[in-house]
């Protein structure tokens, strides 16, 4: 565990920063439609987050399917 480790210990661990801009990148949103209450606010939260990081609203896809056993479907088109 981490926090037994000597701190020496813990300096030689490669440890890949972040990048939180999202200027540069596209990306999809499968929401269930089940539970639509939820997959809505949980939709609404990642767009928001999205926006806030830099990623245009042209760089945003949103696909909805009836159900968690249909997202692995619409992410291969």
């Amino acid at each position: 565990m981490i926090e037994n480790q000597a701190p020496e210990e813990l300096g030689q661990i490669d440890f890949l920063e972040p990048n939180l801009e999202g200027a540069q990148i596209s990306i999809a949103i499968v929401q269930a439609r089940f539970n639509e209450e939820h997959g809505h606010a949980l939709t609404q939260s990642c767009i928001a987050e999205l926006l806030r990081l830099g990623v245009g609203t042209d760089d945003i896809l949103l696909t909805t399917v009836p159900g968690a056993l249909e997202i692995p479907l619409a992410i291969q088109k």
